[in-house]
């Protein structure tokens, strides 16, 4: 049963994901090469946990992909487990891994 909740401070996303109606098993990947694919994700962040999806958005105009991606994972875990690949030398590149936020923030 709910009860009303005597702190008017908590903010309804914090609420959200205390209760695990937010899921947080997508990561946010920047500083990708643009000649970075689907399957060299997949190889990259396979051993964290399995991989359900892979987004890598591509420019409109010149179709080539815009240096950022972002992994969905079956498990939380494996999230958090792909979050430390931060920093990660990836073709000579420094990753950029963070939790994803919603994703009208991070592509407007």
């Amino acid at each position: 049963m709910l009860q009303k909740l005597d702190n008017p401070n908590i903010d309804g996303e914090t609420l959200k994901s205390t209760l695990g109606l937010i899921k947080e098993d997508t990561i946010y990947v920047s500083n990708l090469p643009y000649s970075c694919s689907e399957k060299e994700l997949i190889e990259l962040f396979g051993d964290c946990g399995k991989i359900l999806s892979i987004r890598i958005p591509e420019n409109k105009q010149t179709k080539q992909n815009r240096g950022f991606s972002f992994v969905t994972f079956e498990s939380e875990k494996a999230a958090r487990k792909a979050i430390n690949y931060d920093g990660h030398r990836f073709y000579n590149r420094k990753l950029k891994v963070t939790k994803a936020e919603k994703k009208a923030e991070i592509e407007e």
